[in-house]
């Protein structure tokens, strides 16, 4: 599954060589006419009217037309993020390595570094393991209880 909210997906990209698994995309009417040709041939896509994908609904679609019961996002920090403020991550896999980024634009989990989440996200370690020089963890995201 793939997720963009510009639909700029390269039809040439290793993913589309292949016919192992099927391949979703979702993203908006911004995506070009030029790319929705060319990977409707190669992915199912699912487009929304909106900005920005609609990921509450996005995980909806997965769940109630793909019978998708657990997504991996292993996208950059945009995505990551925006499921986070909406509290739809429950699990986070976590690898530290021996390697330090610097600057201004350097990356951080949710975004660049001056980007501050809006509220503070709580965790609990549930494993760990180390091999090598990396440090593998994984935590369980506490979400608030919400008040009826």
């Amino acid at each position: 599954m793939i997720v963009s909210n510009k639909g700029k997906i390269d039809n040439r990209l290793n993913i589309f060589q292949s016919d192992i698994s099927p391949i979703i995309i979702f993203s908006t009417r911004r995506m070009p006419w030029k790319y929705q040709e060319a990977l409707e041939k190669k992915a199912t896509l699912h487009l929304s009217n909106a900005e920005h994908v609609d990921l509450v609904a996005m995980l909806h679609t997965l769940c109630d037309k793909y019978k998708i019961r657990t997504v991996a996002c292993e996208g950059g920090p945009t995505l990551f993020r925006s499921l986070l403020e909406r509290g739809l991550v429950d699990q986070l896999n976590l690898t530290i390595a021996p390697y330090m980024f610097g600057g201004a634009k350097a990356p951080t989990l949710t975004g660049l570094s001056r980007e501050f989440l809006p509220a503070s996200v709580h965790c609990s370690l549930i494993d760990m393991r180390v091999v090598g020089d990396e440090c593998f963890l994984t935590y369980r995201i506490k979400h608030k209880r919400r008040s009826h």
